[in-house]
């Protein structure tokens, strides 16, 4: 059986992801998941529960898994609502830096709560035009650019430094539908460390919605196009998500279902800010 605690941390991740810091919460949503029986997993059951403050925003989640394994992630927030402290399962933290109600740095800290590295943001009228990175002692090791039309985010181009050069190691490629939601991500990367320059395809990211505006389905492709998994998506009469399954390789591997409180029936604010942290 493979670890669990690698298990943990990968759903984590694909379940994807805020904290005013109040003392009482108002509402949970309480997720089941199943992991289908391959063989690998003995058919792991496992429950996520989700707790949010009184202004609606989520501000832990906890994982209970069948051997009684548990996992959280916490959430920290100002009094504008804007994400300042995300903590996972005590391995690691990362705390938000604003400016003009815009993130200028995030900085990283391990699990003995020492400064592993850090990022800081620079922007042109509100828009992210380039990603510093740094190592724990100041160290600039990377750089991320973003090139822009219209107003709309069309590429990024990663270089990694070294004390002569920089290279690049990895581009990303945008597409959008008609009211500018982001509906194919394209990536390509280096195959060699440290990087030569030479950048190959990797993926592409197809992401679907309905006439409300509601992702139905994230596809994931290979550079001949073939679909190799696909997260779908379900939801009721308040636009609450309320299922997700994942398929890899045409067979299910595990999907969720959703209870919520019955107190409030307005959408919980959950922002998407796991694909902008790293």
């Amino acid at each position: 059986m493979k670890s669990i605690t690698t298990i943990i941390l990968l759903l984590i991740v694909l379940q994807s992801c805020n904290n005013t810091k109040f003392e009482h919460t108002i509402n949970t949503n309480v997720w089941e998941l199943t992991i289908a029986d391959d063989g690998n997993y003995d058919g792991m059951h496992y429950r996520e529960i989700e707790f949010y403050n009184l202004n609606g925003m989520l501000i832990e989640k906890k994982y209970f898994f069948t051997d009684k394994d548990e996992a959280h992630q916490k959430y920290s927030y100002n009094e504008k609502n804007q994400l300042i402290e995300y903590e996972l399962m005590n391995s690691f933290k990362i705390i938000f830096f604003y400016e003009n109600d815009l993130v200028i740095k995030k900085e990283f800290y391990s699990s003995d709560n020492t400064l592993s590295r850090y990022n800081t943001y620079e922007y042109s009228d509100s828009l992210l035009n380039f990603t510093n990175k740094y190592g724990d002692e100041g160290n600039l090791y990377a750089k991320v650019f973003n090139y822009y039309t219209d107003d709309r985010l069309d590429s990024t181009l990663s270089y990694s430094f070294n004390e002569t050069d920089s290279v690049p190691y990895e581009k990303k490629k945008f597409s959008y539908d008609n009211i500018n939601n982001t509906t194919e991500e394209e990536l390509w990367y280096s195959r060699s460390i440290p990087s030569t320059g030479l950048l190959s395809f990797a993926r592409k990211i197809i992401t679907g919605k309905d006439s409300e505006n509601r992702i139905i389905f994230i596809e994931y492709r290979d550079i001949e196009n073939q679909l190799q998994s696909v997260n779908n998506y379900k939801y009721d009469l308040f636009s609450k998500k309320i299922k997700q399954d994942y398929y890899s390789n045409d067979s299910l591997r595990y999907y969720y279902t959703a209870n919520y409180s019955e107190d409030d029936k307005n959408l919980f604010l959950i922002p998407e800010i796991f694909q902008t942290w790293f």
